[in-house]
Formats: C-alpha cells, sequence, structure tokens
C-alpha cells in the first residue's frame, strides 16, 4: 500500500514463490490453472513518522521571571493515526508552569532520549496538520544558569496497529538557550506606628515588616535585619526574636515566621516626662532573587 494509506486496499499477487515458514519449502504462488495458491491474510502493520524540521523560539515576561517556549515541527503522517507531540528536558533553575506528564523509561528507550533525565511531554496543536506546533511555559529562579539548555525533541506515536517496536518515532534532541532574566530590586517604604502612653508604661503592637517592601516583579520579599542609626544591624528571627536599642528605649521584635513582627518598646524616659517623641529603625528586605532593599519603621509615642 501507499506510505500514508487508510481503509481497505487490494493486495495482487502474481508468480513467483513463496516460503512455506513451516517446513521451509518453496512453494509457487499459483496453480497452473491460474489460482492462487495462498490461503491467509496479509496484515500491514503501522510504523511512526519521525517529524522533521523541529525548531523553537522564546519570549519572556521580565515582570513575572516567566519564559514561553514555543516549539514547531513537521509531521508527515497527517491522517490522523499518529498522535503528535514534543518532548522536552528541563535544566537546573527552570520550572515548568503547569501540569505534563512525565515519560517512562520504555517510552524514553524507544524514542532514543535519555532514559536518565526525566522528559516532559507537551501535545501539539494538531494531529492532522503538516505544520504542528505546542506552547510551554517555566519559572526562572534565582539560580538558573543560562549555560545548561533546555532540550526537546519533536514526537510521533502510532495509536494502534502498529509494527513491534515502530510504535514511536521522534527528531533529534536540539537545544534552545533560555536567557536569564534581570531582576529588579524590591523598593522599601516607611511605615509609621503612633501610640498614646504614659512614661511608665511599654508600648505594644505590630508591624508587618514584610509590607514595607513592594517589588515590581511580585517577588516574595524575606526580611532580613534590624538597625537603629549608624549601629550594626542585627538579624531578625522568622521564628524568635530580637532586641535593639534606640534613642528613646529598647525594641524587642518578635517574628511569627511570615514577615509579620510584634513589637514591644520599653521607654527609658523617667516618669514625669511630657513630651512627643519617636524612634526610627532601618528593616532589610531581600526578595527571592538575591536583591535588597532597606526601609524605615517609624514608632511615633506621644506622652499624656
Amino acid at each position: 500500500p501507499d506510505d500514508y494509506r487508510s481503509g481497505d486496499f487490494v493486495l495482487d499477487i502474481t508468480g513467483g514463490t513463496v516460503i512455506d515458514l513451516a517446513s521451509g519449502a518453496e512453494k509457487p504462488i499459483t496453480g497452473q490453472d491460474g489460482t492462487s495458491l495462498i490461503d491467509g491474510s496479509v496484515h500491514v502493520l503501522g510504523v511512526a513518522d519521525a517529524p522533521t524540521n523541529a525548531g523553537a523560539t522564546y519570549s519572556e515576561v521580565v515582570s513575572t521571571h516567566n519564559v514561553t517556549v514555543t516549539l514547531r515541527a513537521q509531521y508527515a503522517d497527517i491522517d490522523g493515526s499518529e498522535n503528535h507531540f514534543f518532548v522536552v528536558k528541563v535544566p537546573a533553575g527552570l520550572t515548568l508552569n503547569g501540569s505534563y506528564t512525565a515519560l517512562t523509561n520504555a517510552e524514553k528507550l524507544a524514542m532514543g532520549l535519555d532514559t536518565g533525565a526525566t522528559w516532559y511531554k507537551v501535545n501539539a496543536n494538531s494531529n492532522t496538520a503538516a505544520n504542528a506546533s505546542a506552547t510551554v511555559s517555566f519559572k526562572v529562579s534565582a539560580d538558573y544558569d543560562p549555560s545548561n539548555e533546555l532540550e526537546y525533541a519533536a514526537a510521533a506515536q502510532e495509536k494502534s496497529g502498529y509494527a513491534t517496536g515502530k510504535q514511536y518515532a521522534a527528531s533529534g534532541v536540539q537545544t534552545v538557550a533560555i536567557p536569564d532574566i534581570p531582576n529588579t530590586a524590591p523598593v522599601g517604604a516607611e511605615a509609621e506606628v503612633t501610640a498614646v502612653l504614659s512614661a511608665a508604661a511599654a508600648m505594644h503592637g505590630t508591624l508587618d515588616v514584610a509590607a514595607m517592601f513592594t517589588d515590581a516583579e511580585h517577588d516574595i520579599v524575606t526580611p532580613q535585619s534590624v538597625s537603629f542609626g549608624s549601629g550594626s544591624a542585627v538579624a531578625l528571627n522568622p521564628s524568635g526574636s530580637v532586641t535593639i536599642d534606640g534613642e528613646h528605649g529598647t525594641l524587642k521584635v518578635t517574628g511569627d515566621g511570615a514577615g509579620h513582627y510584634t513589637y514591644d518598646y520599653v521607654l527609658h524616659h523617667g516618669a514625669n516626662v511630657n513630651i512627643t517623641d519617636h524612634d526610627s529603625f532601618n528593616f532589610s528586605g531581600k526578595d527571592s532573587y538575591g536583591a535588597d532593599a532597606t526601609s524605615l519603621g517609624k514608632l511615633t509615642f506621644e506622652f499624656d
């Protein structure tokens, strides 16, 4: 039959001989009267066709640290008897957005892929188009090394009636270099808390340190330390507490593990003081890509 024929076809055999597999004897195909001496059926089994001209392009969205890769290839068998897809091997530092099926070792072997690595299947947009494509997106992490290229291949799978060892076929593995995405440092903002209290009392409250930072790419900013004036920074303890002296009192900062810190400000003033005053503390924060910023936490207190 034709390479990509579907449906019934007529196989006309005339003249010549065949080998009897049971006995090994050579037998004629037709008798003296021209009638066929062959009984039985001829089975034609499918063979997956390897895609060609595989390629990839990418686009990046700096604001979200995402990269979208478009994969494309040409497929010869477009009668719907094959599943068309792509396979990708994701390097360290890139994370697939969405859910994809990992290939089994048997599938990797059938397509000539590295069995020691994880390959994911990305379905093409058509099983009946000569030019098919697929898009897949990745999150680029802070530790991504652009020298570790993304590996991919185009592949085809016969749906049924395939010859042994011929269910899968793939193009050669190719690579595409994904550049690192520049990171924008977070920005610190001033946060002020005011309380009216007596000189003998302590000032308590919650200062949302994480909220004192904004990040253009919506990265998580983790509070790192607190300092006063030109003094040394004291590392914050996300699950414990630290203390630091200001000009008018001592600040105790207790973390809850999520960037929210409860302050307990113990005054150093005498009992007869009647003023309005404040202390300001510098908080540092760092985003998940290592960029940092400083914000100002201002504690203002009025004495009655």
